[in-house]
């Protein structure tokens, strides 16, 4: 299977129109992000070459880290190779300040596995229980649960903290997306960052790769101390400059790609209303469904992934992105209440 901008070519050569993935933005495809990176690896290596505290540092992680701190509204920031590795780093340094890290429910596995690694006390508590957190402790939670359509309530969470703990939002799918100018679930939290930590990916709405840590500038300075940071390769140069390209048309907020997908989810859930159905985006780009989607997505040359993650039940994922025209979009409204109609 071979995918060119929104497109699939399956076995045979047949196209598929795709509503996988989470380049919500569409910003993988696009022209200045494309721009920004060829200028950038015609005047660098390929590969940074080795980690950050020796030789891997260019001055695009340094401009990227701090336009990212800015657009979150935290003191600084810190680039990781990943997602996964954001946490690992987070919690390695938050491991100095408390000793049991809280763990939502339906909190993403990388956030456990992270705190496991950092040798936290670990307990799971109810999902979106804001009154969960306690002294010494760090709360971890998704700022958007995807697979759930959930937001969590980031600024009760933030005023409900005891002194001493901490609140690790993990915003990988929310930045971009979430919140009146795209810029994740943190963006409602308008005037302080005390004891928040952010982490994320550069890799879904943002379009881009690698994963980021945001923070006060302590916490920042210990998770460059962490063996997840200081013993790993940083993101080339071109793709930390490809990542500036998006991340500045996020920054516009709310970006006209965000528009573009916002009007685009408006619409499917306009045909959903008008064909009688329940099914509801409702203003977020992913909707999770558990009924079988293959005959009716075959018949219309659409594809959607069956995703399985640690601790979920396996669901089809659909995904409308700003770069879905109106005759794509109605072929998946059409697609889904088939789908849904026939298990009925």
């Amino acid at each position: 299977m071979q995918s060119s901008r929104g497109v699939l070519r399956v076995e045979g050569g047949r196209e598929l129109v795709s509503f996988g993935g989470c380049d919500y933005l569409g910003l993988a495809n696009d022209e200045h992000v494309f721009a920004a990176a060829r200028a950038a690896l015609e005047n660098n290596a390929f590969s940074a070459g080795g980690s950050r505290v020796t030789s891997g540092t260019h001055v695009e992680h340094l401009l990227l880290e701090s336009e990212l701190a800015a657009l979150l509204g935290c003191e600084d920031a810190c680039l990781t190779g990943d997602g996964l590795i954001a946490n690992m780093a987070a919690l390695e340094a938050l491991a100095r300040r408390v000793d049991v890290a809280l763990v939502d429910a339906a909190a993403h596995a990388s956030l456990d596995r992270a705190a496991r690694a950092a040798g936290l006390e670990r307990v799971v508590v109810p999902h979106l229980d804001v009154e969960a957190a306690r002294a010494d402790s760090v709360l971890l939670v998704d700022g958007w649960f995807p697979m759930r359509g959930e937001l969590a309530p980031v600024a009760a969470y933030h005023a409900a903290l005891p002194a001493g703990a901490w609140l690790l939002v993990d915003d990988a799918h929310a930045l971009g997306v979430v919140g009146a100018r795209g810029w994740g679930s943190v963006e409602e939290l308008e005037t302080t960052r005390e004891r928040l930590v952010i982490t994320g990916t550069l890799s879904k709405a943002i379009g881009a790769f690698g994963g980021f840590v945001a923070s006060t500038r302590e916490l920042v300075a210990d998770v460059r101390k962490s063996e997840a940071y200081v013993c790993t390769t940083p993101i080339p140069a071109h793709i930390a400059a490809a990542a500036r390209a998006a991340l500045a048309q996020v920054a516009e907020g709310p970006s006209a790609r965000l528009v573009r997908l916002r009007a685009n989810l408006e619409r499917v859930d306009v045909l959903f209303t008008a064909a009688g159905s329940p099914l509801r985006f409702g203003g977020l780009p992913v909707l999770a469904l558990d009924v079988d989607l293959r005959a009716a997505l075959e018949r219309r040359a659409l594809f959607v992934p069956r995703v399985e993650y640690p601790g979920d039940e396996p669901r089809w994922r659909v995904v409308v992105s700003a770069d879905h025209d109106g005759e794509q979009l109605a072929r998946l409204v059409d697609a889904l209440i088939e789908a849904t109609i026939q298990r009925e």
